[in-house]
């Protein structure tokens, strides 16, 4: 199952813009809903995501460029079932403490199963979720 975030607003002229500066004017109207810009992660930080490493941290800033840019856009990530927190007592011994989580829980919402389609060494290859 897929479970979608946030709702993106179709491509605009300041997306377009975006294209000629980086110097791609030539995939405007590639990207759209029914093709949309996918990002693949293993982990993703939000205020009220957590995800402590670096590549959380880069996946965030490319949400929120793609969400300023009103580009259409899916982000993939594994939705971990656990989340734990680092706490130190008062004679600094670390200590571990964990807590259990719902993807609803965390503002998401199922939409279904969705096709995936993969293009692999020049085939197409189709996966349902």
């Amino acid at each position: 199952m897929l479970f979608r975030r946030n709702n993106l607003v179709p491509t605009d002229s300041y997306f377009r813009s975006f294209l000629k500066r980086i110097g791609r004017p030539d995939i405007d109207g590639e990207i759209s809903y029914e093709h949309p810009f996918t990002y693949w992660t293993m982990e993703i930080y939000r205020k009220d995501i957590k995800g402590g490493g670096g590549l959380g941290m880069l996946a965030s800033d490319t949400l929120e460029i793609v969400k300023k840019l009103k580009m259409p856009s899916v982000f993939i990530s594994l939705f971990y079932t656990k989340e734990s927190k680092q706490k130190l007592d008062e004679k600094f011994n670390q200590e571990m403490e964990s807590c259990s989580l719902t993807p609803p829980e965390r503002g998401f919402r199922k939409i279904g199963i969705v096709a995936i389609n993969t293009l692999i060494n020049g085939v197409f290859k189709t996966n349902y979720s």
